[in-house]
Order: C-alpha cells, then sequence, then structure tokens
C-alpha cells in the first residue's frame, strides 16, 4: 500500500510525508495487530492470489475519531488500492464492505481527503458523500487543506 499512497499523494503532499522505510517498521505492525484486535476499529484487506491489494481503516470510537466526525458516526481514516489493481471495483468493494462492518448503531461514514486530489474526491461523490466543510491537517511539518465528506447510512 506504500506505492498507493505514493502514487495518489505525489504532487499533493511533500516527498517527506511519502517516503516510507522499504521496511515495515515494528511500530507499524504493532499498530495494525491493534486496529484487527479492537473492538471499535477495522482494517480491512483486499487480497488477489495471495498479494494485498487493497486497504481500509475505519474507527468508531469517539474519543478516536477525527474533531468533523459527529458522535453518532464513523470515521473512514484511509482507503489505498494497489494502483495496478485500480479501476477494478476494489475500492468500491472495499467501502461496500466497511459499511457493513459498522456496528448498527453508526448513522453515518466521515472522511476527509486532501483538497486537490479529484480522484479521491470524484471516487467518494459518486458513492453518495457529500462535501461538509473542510479540515486543516499536518504532514511532514506542512499544513494542507482537506475536504471533509459525510455520508448517511
Amino acid at each position: 500500500m506504500r506505492q498507493s499512497r505514493r502514487d495518489a499523494f505525489s504532487g499533493l503532499l511533500p516527498p517527506a510525508a511519502l517516503d516510507w522505510d522499504a521496511a515495515v517498521p515494528d511500530a507499524f505492525e504493532a499498530f495494525v495487530r491493534e486496529t484487527v484486535s479492537h473492538g471499535e476499529k477495522a482494517m480491512l484487506v483486499a487480497t488477489r492470489a495471495g498479494a494485498v491489494v487493497g486497504v481500509v481503516e475505519l474507527v468508531w470510537r469517539p474519543a478516536a475519531t477525527a474533531d468533523f466526525v459527529a458522535a453518532s458516526a464513523a470515521e473512514l481514516k484511509a482507503i489505498h488500492v494497489r494502483p495496478a489493481d485500480r479501476n477494478e471495483g476494489i475500492g468500491s468493494m472495499l467501502l461496500d464492505e466497511s459499511f457493513a462492518t459498522l456496528p448498527s448503531d453508526v448513522a453515518g461514514l466521515s472522511l476527509c481527503v486532501l483538497r486537490g486530489n479529484q480522484q479521491a474526491r470524484a471516487f467518494y461523490e459518486r458513492r453518495g458523500f457529500e462535501q461538509t466543510g473542510t479540515t486543516t491537517t499536518t504532514h511532514a511539518g506542512d499544513d494542507f487543506t482537506e475536504a471533509v465528506y459525510h455520508r448517511p447510512l
């Protein structure tokens, strides 16, 4: 998913925010283990022929969601599809599985996306998300404007 992040954000974020070590750091492995074992978070993975081709991360515990997420909503923290596997419905499948994974008391799904990431914004808008505002995030020490989206469930 490193390549997906680099491909999606190249030209939108500084190189320092995109450069990850080739080896998966222990801290990231611990993060994945904690996420998949937690009752208020989920990480869904799409595979093809034994290789990971897509991943989505969700959280629905209000203390862990961003400020723009209502207490009754979940946050889509990240969704990535390997560049070679894009436009094959994997992102849509991961999003559909995300909706099915959320507890019944979650009333909506919110996310933010870099304002200049038109491809991602179009993906979410085609799937019923509406922009509800903006927020500012920091990547590699620089501030960036992100569009906030929400979709009721």
